[in-house]
């Protein structure tokens, strides 16, 4: 069994996240055989001290937490170090290390030089089973983009290791990219950022932070602006309070958690670190892609990743440092802050993909935050919102949540749909999301669904809602279209008087956020909407992308739409030309989204919609009974010939109606 064990100085507990006291010499090590399993197993309780010393106006500090009760070289060839590794951080973050990232670049910035950065990277890795990073995977410029490096610097090199280490930990496929600044002044470190971009890097993390000033969205300008290559930023190390860059809107600002392993699906738990900085920047202006409502302006942050020392990450340093605290440390250690989520999170926007040029990358996760990991809990301070306190969707320490794969930080796809669990929106019977009042003969009732049950405030072309109309006086029909639309010539479901009927309906949002539901009835009705999921907006491009419309009538037979003005006969198939009418184009389309009701029946039966020119498969798509009017959601592929076909399975003929909602185009979609 590899145990992991460490060379451990004597512990003497002190309160507080930091503490100035040295190690012990003399230390011996934590007993092998029966050790704990958890690389984490046992660090609660030591004590931290920062690395780097005080940040001041225009001038950061590196914001690495190291352990000081952890060091040295491992005790024996079969020991791991203590801190999560690389497999660890991947299994909790579900990332795709070992097939992504190949030729991405991830830029470091930091302060002074390490002369053993390489050397001490490799070693990493090598413990790791990774492979070394040799020429073409490692660089090293200064902030100019020369050979020569600046003064060295071991306490920030103690930062440089930490990044290096995790982002070959996260992405191990990814070429590294070490910019040293001259000094730890913003506008020598700006300076390093400007040339990591301009070698290619995809990705720039920036672990350090200086206190915010009136000035600092010159900084912005001149060094932290940059569209489509994603530039995160750590949010601090002392609590509720915004930092600089973090505080910037052109950053990715990455907050940070505490990780501990438990018996789950995931493997993981994660709380909002005590550490992590947050709150609202008191200069940034707000980002149009974040909607908090408790900031009028930036706040931070916006995503996150491990951060807690407690629950630390494991890095190897060869030089000896001396820390304010007057600890002095070389070889295997663990470290946590910011300094840690930040290079994660760099990574992780590495390996998802190249985004278009002039992307905002921090506006990506606000696009997917389904796809992240939500932290529901824990404090960074007293401010009495969540703006110190992490809860079900954004807040302060946490961002929108933790990387679940790369998804979150992936270029949305338009079209692309995003499930969600079901959240009810409205309900007229006990006044949610509207009135408490039934909703009156030929009236419309907008729906606010955007920024509600999971519906990103921006960026959803479309929903999907479970829409249930009851208690009606009278027959009639309900449409939902697009808030702010003219109201289409098509229904979503129709009733009759005292009939409680339910359907899945895909409806475009207006530009205001809201779709519109229409009474088409001469009584009130109540109704319910539950929300299912969304479509990205956008024009959609890519296999198997959904493109939504506003609802067209295609085929009614009662009236002649569509098809001859005659009921269908029994065990009759029906072709419906879709495409090249209602939106749908006249090729590319390889499903189409129909409201299909059929009425009228004269026997029980049911109503197979299928491909035209296919064979009729085993499966229905609505049953009913005698008389019954039944609406369902449909999605059917298209034809070669741009037909679906529509077969009465009853022994009586029907009437059948469809409208339609939206197409998929044709291909194979990715799934990776």
């Amino acid at each position: 069994m590899r145990i992991r064990l460490l060379v451990s100085v004597a512990v003497l507990t002190v309160l507080g996240v930091l503490a100035g006291v040295s190690p012990q010499a003399g230390a011996t090590a934590r007993p092998g055989g029966g050790g704990p399993t958890s690389p984490v197993a046992g660090l609660s309780g030591h004590r931290h001290a920062r690395v780097c010393g005080a940040a001041a106006p225009h001038r950061a500090a590196c914001h690495a937490i190291i352990d000081l009760e952890v060091t040295g070289a491992l005790s024996s060839s079969t020991a791991t170090p203590s801190g999560y590794g690389p497999g660890d951080l991947q299994s909790a973050y579900k990332l795709p290390s070992g097939t992504a990232g190949g030729g991405r670049t991830v830029a470091i910035v930091d302060a002074y030089d390490l002369p053993s950065a390489q050397r001490d990277l490799n070693t990493y890795r090598a413990q790791y089973g990774l492979r070394a990073c040799a020429s073409g995977c490692f660089s090293k410029v200064n902030q100019n983009g020369g050979s020569t490096p600046p003064a060295a610097d071991a306490g920030w090199g103690q930062e440089i290791m930490l990044d290096l280490d995790m982002v070959s930990a996260a992405c191990p496929n990814c070429k590294v990219l070490l910019v040293e600044a001259n000094s730890a002044s913003l506008t020598d470190l700006g300076t390093a950022v400007n040339t990591a971009v301009g070698l290619g890097a995809v990705a720039v993390s920036n672990s350090y932070g200086a206190p915010e000033s009136a000035d600092q969205t010159s900084y912005d300008t001149s060094y932290y602006r940059h569209p489509g290559v994603a530039v995160t930023a750590s949010s601090g190390d002392s609590g509720y309070g915004v930092q600089y860059p973090a505080a910037s809107q052109y950053v990715t600002a990455v907050g940070g958690t505490s990780l501990t392993p438990m018996s789950s699906t995931r493997g993981y738990t994660e709380s909002g670190w005590t550490g992590a900085g947050s709150g609202c920047s008191a200069y940034e202006p707000k980002p149009a892609w974040q909607h908090d409502a408790g900031c009028g302006d930036r706040t931070v942050a916006d995503v996150s990743a491990v951060a807690d020392p407690g629950t630390g990450v494991a890095v190897y340093d060869s030089t000896a440092y001396t820390s304010p605290s007057g600890s002095t440390q070389s070889g295997w250690l663990v470290f946590g802050g910011t300094s840690v989520s930040s290079p994660l999170v760099a990574a992780t926007y590495a390996m998802a993909g190249t985004a278009p040029a002039g992307t905002a990358m921090a506006s990506l996760p606000y696009a997917n935050p389904h796809t992240l990991y939500d932290t529901a809990s824990g404090s960074n301070g007293t401010c009495g919102s969540y703006l110190c306190t992490a809860g079900p969707g954004y807040d302060g320490p946490t961002g929108l949540g933790t990387p679940h794969g790369t998804a979150g930080f992936s270029p949305a796809t338009p079209g692309a749909f995003a499930s969600l669990a079901p959240t009810r929106l409205l309900d007229t019977r006990i006044g949610v999301g509207a009135p408490q009042a039934a909703v009156q003969p030929g009236a419309t009732l907008r729906l606010q669904v955007a920024g509600r049950g999971g519906v990103p405030a921006s960026g959803a072309g479309a929903v999907v809602l479970n829409v249930t109309v009851t208690q009606p006086g009278q027959g009639g029909y309900l449409t939902v279209y697009a808030g702010g639309a003219a109201r289409p010539t098509a229904s979503n479901l129709d009733f009759v008087a005292g009939q409680t009927v339910p359907n899945l309906v895909v409806a475009p949002v207006g530009g205001d956020g809201t779709v519109a539901l229409f009474n088409g009835s001469g009584s009130t009705v109540q109704l319910i909407a539950d929300a299912a999921g969304y479509y990205l907006a956008g024009a959609a491009s890519t296999p198997g992308a959904f493109a939504s419309l506003a609802p067209t009538r295609l085929l009614d037979t009662r009236i002649g739409v569509g098809a001859p003005q005659a009921a269908v006969q029994p065990g009759a198939t029906l072709r419906l030309q879709v495409a090249g009418r209602g939106g749908v184009p006249a090729s590319g389309a390889g499903a189409v989204v129909l409201n299909v009701t059929v009425t009228q029946p004269g026997q029980g039966g049911y109503l197979t919609v299928y491909a035209g020119g296919a064979a009729r498969p085993t499966a229905s798509n609505l049953d009913f009974v005698a008389g019954q009017t039944v609406p369902n959601l449909v999605v059917a592929p298209v034809g070669g010939d741009g037909t679906v076909a529509l077969f009465n399975g009853s022994g009586s003929t029907v009437q059948l109606i469809a409208d339609i909602a939206g197409y998929h185009l044709a291909g194979s979609a990715a799934t990776g």
